[in-house]
């Protein structure tokens, strides 16, 4: 796995010393090298338990080939840029990952109050196509950001 991920560099790290051992090594790492190290370790358990109670025959290459599409489908939902074609198959490129891109950062905007002797209106409305229901919402605020009136209407749809 080393040749594919960043994990723990000193094994010496690996020998449990006490009962807070993992705490311990944990400590010490990234948190690149602790994700992989802890799957590595789900990985391990899950073999272990495949070859006690089922019998299976597993193959180290098979748990590398596994953690890493396995790390690759992680980072591509972390990342929320998953690209599918109809049928739910995901474009992978570079030996399984997906180009990264920087994300564009976040404006946040601020409610700005009408001028004076002025209200500002919002307006909100949904509709239902397959049952031809729809609700609307209007809200009006002063300049103070008080509020000065609402409504809210359900059921304006078409029959």
């Amino acid at each position: 796995m080393r040749a594919h991920w960043v994990l723990p560099v000193d094994e010496e790290d690996l020998i449990q010393t006490g009962l807070d051992w993992l705490l311990v090594l944990l400590n010490h790492y990234s948190p690149e090298a602790i994700d992989n190290f802890l799957l590595v370790l789900w990985r391990v358990w899950s073999v272990r338990n495949s070859i006690l109670r089922a019998g299976q025959k597993l193959s180290i290459e098979g748990s590398v080939t596994f953690l890493t599409r396995y790390m690759d489908s992680l980072v591509l939902l972390r990342q929320k840029n998953v690209q599918t074609d109809g049928k739910g198959k995901q474009c992978m490129l570079n030996g399984g990952a997906m180009p990264r891109t920087v994300p564009e950062p976040r404006v946040r905007k601020r409610w700005i109050p009408p001028s004076f002797g002025a209200l500002k209106i919002n307006v909100d409305g949904a509709f239902h196509h397959e049952s031809g229901k729809a609700a609307v919402g209007v809200i009006s605020l002063a300049p103070s950001s008080s509020l000065q009136g609402s409504r809210r209407s359900r059921g304006c749809g078409v029959p």
